[in-house]
Parts: structure tokens; sequence; C-alpha cells
């Protein structure tokens, strides 16, 4: 298969997976959050930003 079209499938799949989850993050309910996840990505990316200046 060509590269192209590879891409091209990926990208589709994607695009209708993100519609999906929207529209199904958007019926959850939630009492309390975590965001480890997050804090992990905020705090890697403000190191990288400080080893670059």
């Amino acid at each position: 298969m060509a590269f192209n079209t590879c891409v091209s499938v990926i990208r589709s799949a994607s695009h209708k997976a993100q519609m999906i989850h929207n529209q199904d993050v958007q019926a959850v309910s939630t009492d309390v959050i975590n965001a480890d996840e997050l804090w992990s990505f905020v705090k890697k990316s403000k190191s990288t930003v400080n080893r670059k200046s």
C-alpha cells in the first residue's frame, strides 16, 4: 500500500475517533478529576523550555 494511502486512512480514522470521543466525553459527569498525566506533560514541557533558554 502506498504511503499516502496509509496516511489518508489513518487521518480519516483519527478524525472519526476524535468525533466519537468528543461526543461521548461530553455526556460523562465527574466529581473528581485526576490530572497526573497533564501535570507530567506540563512539568516536562517546562523543563524542556528551561533547558533551551
